[in-house]
């Protein structure tokens, strides 16, 4: 498949298969894909930590979820609607955890986290997985991932990946993009 069709079939995930779980060398490739992303003078500043066991995921889970549904308590009807356990990781199988080493420039630090996450959802997308980007532990329990995941104090939590196998029985919905031409615009000067 080419690459722009891959982006075209790509969409997030939020009802993932919990029976059927991600082998390790699929991980590791999605984490390779990771690793070989462009970064602010080549300075590669993330880390990935790795979590496959779903009790643990779930009890992260838990643990954030009062101060999300404080803010966005609507989610509480989508938990129902999608008959999911965990509104913060959606039940995935593994979630990857990105840091990013503080000594690195402000400047780049989104961008080169972008293009890391980016390279991963893609891979992943190659290889039959579905993912799920998710910003929520960042604001509801970067302590929780902290602490969970060892991440030394030169490091900072910046985001998640949710990872794993598409729910069969409940397959994802495409969301509509906007068409190119109402997003770009040629300037020929």
């Amino acid at each position: 498949m080419d690459f722009l069709s891959l982006a075209q079939q790509r969409s997030s995930c939020r009802n993932f298969d919990q029976a059927r779980p991600v082998p390790r060398d699929l991980i590791d490739k999605v984490m390779e894909a990771g690793r070989l992303a462009p970064s602010g003078k080549n300075t590669q500043p993330w880390h990935f930590y790795v979590i496959t066991n779903s009790d643990k995921i779930k009890e992260m889970g838990k643990a954030m979820e009062p101060g999300l549904l404080k803010d966005v308590p609507k989610l509480a009807g989508v938990a129902a609607e999608k008959g999911v356990t965990n509104l913060v990781f959606y039940d995935a199988p593994v979630i990857i955890n990105i840091s990013m080493h503080k000594t690195h420039s402000i400047d780049t630090r989104q961008m080169d986290i972008g293009l890391t996450l980016q390279n991963m959802i893609m891979m992943a997308e190659a290889l039959g997985l579905v993912t799920l980007p998710v910003y929520n532990p960042k604001w509801y329990g970067e302590k929780i991932i902290v602490e969970t995941c060892k991440i030394p104090e030169d490091e900072e939590f910046m985001i998640t990946l949710c990872l794993g196998y598409e729910d069969p029985a409940k397959p994802r919905t495409k969301r509509p993009r906007k068409e190119l031409a109402k997003i770009s615009t040629y300037i020929d000067l």
